[in-house]
């Protein structure tokens, strides 16, 4: 009697504490919220998940708002995202990260995903957004009346509108990026002139660019211009063959 009871018992015992490792080793659940690095420099609310060193503020977890993500109020600050992620909820006019009239911020290393702008400069300048993945946001990186900023090195993906946008934005830096599967790969409106735009992946975006102002979409032999993945022309140094690629794309009036 005893051996059975201790042979129904083992496979319960068994079971519980397969249980128990399986909660255990599952991820923790986002943080939930919208997160304010303060004009002080303090994070509110002080439990979010954002360690500070001077002047770095790192993530350590996910953060999860159903309203904005990042709203940063101080300037000269990085923002490591230490490559987790902030995700929306797919609300209107919502921002993953917002730098209003901001200065010397750097964005690095973080995944943003589901807001109506994934990032968003107004009147911003001397910014950088690096190898960052920003991705089904309705706009993914926009620039409002900013200038002197620079966009490298980022993944701008499935983005509904477009992957980068300029309006009103001048004398910024568009440089390194992959810019796949948007509605709009880059926009720039009739006032965003003097911007440079190289060296970056433009691929199956609905429609791949469109300008219709001054901007450098070259750099010049040997350093080139841009890959496009819809271009079927050979590359020349001269200028004009160059040019000669934007005449399908569509011109924002």
């Amino acid at each position: 009697m005893l051996n059975r009871t201790i042979a129904l018992i083992a496979p319960m015992l068994l079971l519980l504490s397969l249980l128990a490792l399986v909660s255990s080793t599952q991820p923790a659940k986002a943080w939930n919220g919208t997160v304010y690095i303060e004009t002080d420099g303090t994070v509110n609310p002080s439990d979010a998940p954002i360690g500070r060193n001077g002047s770095i503020y790192t993530l350590t977890d996910n953060i999860y708002s159903d309203g904005d993500g990042i709203l940063v109020l101080r300037d000269d600050i990085v923002i490591d995202g230490a490559g987790h992620t902030v995700q929306g909820a797919e609300t209107a006019f919502s921002m993953g990260i917002s730098l209003n009239g901001r200065s010397g911020i750097t964005i690095r290393n973080l995944v943003i995903t589901a807001f109506d702008y994934g990032i968003f400069l107004y009147q911003s300048s001397n910014n950088k957004i690096i190898g960052s993945d920003i991705t089904t946001n309705y706009y993914g990186i926009w620039l409002f009346s900013s200038s002197g900023n620079n966009i490298t090195a980022n993944e701008a993906t499935a983005n509904s509108a477009f992957g980068i946008g300029l309006y009103s934005s001048s004398n910024n830096d568009v440089q390194g990026n992959n810019v796949t599967y948007n509605g709009n790969g880059i926009g720039l409106d009739s006032t965003s002139s003097n911007n440079n735009i190289f060296h970056n992946n433009f691929e199956t975006n609905n429609s791949q660019a469109s300008e219709s102002y001054d901007n450098l979409w070259d750099d010049g032999y040997p350093s080139s211009g841009n890959y496009w993945n819809d271009y079927n022309g050979s590359d020349h140094i001269s200028k004009s063959v160059q040019e000669s690629r934007f005449f399908s794309f569509n011109v924002v009036s």
